[in-house]
């Protein structure tokens, strides 16, 4: 009997996502205190709102989430302890954790908007 085998799936990674249309926000870091904590690569983005935002490394994306107002407020809330050990362990190997944000066009229905980002967040 001859063995099949087994292909290694790849993962989604930072670069899927920048292929897709995300484009970097930022990055995680350790502050003074140990805890990770967000910084952002310019100021000009303080302002990004209503967006899809991932945390990534070259390898894999971590986390997928949504943000109905500003994503600088979304990421000071907290995260589940599994998402923060996940960042903490990447950053403790020296591996870069990207936060990217994604925002769609603008979606018409019968002349209606539809706000995308709310929609999602339903989900």
């Amino acid at each position: 009997m001859v063995e099949k085998e087994t292909e290694k799936k790849k993962l989604p990674n930072i670069k899927d996502l920048i292929d897709f249309g995300f484009k970097e926000w930022g990055y995680w870091k350790i502050n003074e205190d140990q805890k990770p904590v967000s910084e952002l690569i310019d100021e000009i983005l303080v302002t990004i709102k209503k967006t899809i935002y991932a945390f990534a490394t070259d390898e894999v994306v971590g986390y997928i989430g949504v943000a109905g107002d500003l994503l600088t407020s979304r990421l000071r809330n907290r995260y589940s302890s599994l998402v923060k050990s996940q960042i903490r362990s990447n950053l403790n190997r020296w591996k870069n954790v990207s936060i990217l944000y994604f925002q769609p066009e603008k979606l018409l229905y019968k002349e209606l908007e539809v706000d995308m980002i709310r929609g999602l967040d339903i989900l």
